[in-house]
């Protein structure tokens, strides 16, 4: 992600995002965003949305930055779809786009926030726990991508992508690599709903998103080179059965490719009790439906016993060094949300224990956006060789 003080451009999500005040003193001052625009522009397919949600105030030199890229964009990329989604905080936001894009042409459409939430944020806000993946894809995807050619991902696979969410890892892997095809299963259908909308909006064309059980695929034998599975295995209580099935669809010379963690050991200092306690009393509340979120370490073994060879395990981890800090404390705090509001409230735990969660959450969120702090989170990424 790029960044500047008032502009970011999350690939992921093909999204232009302001935010707070864009005051330049003239043109020349608009420079930086400029440059982030264009880059933005000329690299997505399909959609391109530009969040003005959080934009407090705008002046001239800015809005026309901004309108200088809606005319290139009308020039230049005939295929391209832009949706400017402005609110409230700017009265005057939504008007004068709506004249803008009456000049530019059919491409380009306007939308208050405030009414009506673009489609791949409609498809968030009503699916609970699509934005734990979806801020957790944010921050995973930098450093696993360096990862996977050492796991054996290389262009021109047939990937499959089980248990894949939202498709964040589909969609990126379908940019970054060249596949000749992915097809990602899931069995939920809001998070499919939400992945197959944005490979339409993003002109993904290789990628095939379908309803199904992860321990009864309905995929022929022996017909992926890559066959990913990524912080699912330890969602199930048998996640030998969801191997197995991982192992039929790979082609004999392919790789089985897993990434899991071990959530009770996610650390943070200061506050380092306060954030221990919490994470080994998140992983319990956990534990109590079934889930092992410290499966990471047990990966190899399991892999070994499904007959795949050639097993190489590393780790995959992320701290306040080496991802952002506001992107990792977005990750700590759907993780709280989902703790407080669904776990615990369901386990029947009281207020106090709820608060010495978020008290511990909050500490783990200051460790890592403090410039003294220092915070993290352990994955293990592992892959093994299907015998020919």
């Amino acid at each position: 992600m790029s960044a500047h003080p008032h502009i970011t451009f999350d690939e992921q999500r093909q999204e232009l995002i302001l935010a707070g005040t864009w005051l330049p003193r003239d043109s020349a001052a608009t420079f930086t965003a400029r440059n982030i625009m264009n880059s933005a522009a000329s690299s997505v397919r399909g959609m391109l949305y530009i969040n003005c949600k959080r934009l407090l105030r705008i002046n001239s030199p800015a809005f026309s930055a901004l309108l200088d890229m809606l005319c290139w964009i009308e020039e230049n990329r005939s295929d391209l779809h832009v949706k400017i989604i402005v609110s409230s905080a700017i009265p005057w936001a939504e008007k004068r786009f709506r004249v803008v894009i009456q000049m530019l042409g059919k491409n380009f459409s306007v939308e208050q926030y405030d009414k009506q939430f673009y489609p791949g944020q409609a498809a968030v806000e009503d699916a609970s726990f699509i934005p734990v993946l979806q801020t957790q894809a944010k921050i995973i995807w930098e450093q696993e991508r360096h990862i996977l050619p050492r796991h054996g991902l290389t262009p021109q696979m047939k990937v499959a992508d089980i248990c894949c969410g939202i498709g964040s890892f589909a969609m990126q892997v379908a940019r970054h690599f060249a596949p000749k095809t992915v097809v990602g299963v899931d069995h939920a259908q809001p998070a499919l709903a939400y992945a197959r909308h944005l490979a339409h909006e993003f002109c993904l064309s290789s990628l095939e998103f379908i309803y199904g059980d992860a321990t009864n695929l309905l995929l022929a034998d022996n017909r992926f080179d890559f066959v990913a599975c990524r912080l699912a295995l330890q969602i199930f209580d048998k996640p030998e059965n969801i191997l197995r099935e991982l192992v039929r669809i790979c082609r004999p010379g392919g790789r089985v490719y897993l990434i899991n963690e071990t959530y009770s050991r996610c650390f943070g200092y200061p506050s380092a009790e306060a954030i221990a306690w919490t994470y080994q009393e998140a992983s319990g509340l956990y534990g109590a439906l079934s889930m092992d979120l410290e499966f990471g370490p047990k990966m190899r073994c399991y892999m070994t016993e499904a007959g795949l060879k050639n097993i190489q395990v590393e780790p995959l981890m992320l701290t306040s060094c080496n991802t952002n800090g506001a992107d990792f404390a977005d990750v700590i705090r759907s993780w709280e949300a989902y703790a407080i509001n669904q776990l615990a409230k369901n386990a029947g735990k009281d207020e106090a224990y709820c608060q010495r969660l978020r008290e511990g959450f909050a500490a783990h969120v200051r460790s890592v956006t403090h410039e003294k702090g220092f915070g993290g989170w352990p994955i293990w990424a592992a892959s093994g060789c299907k015998p020919g």
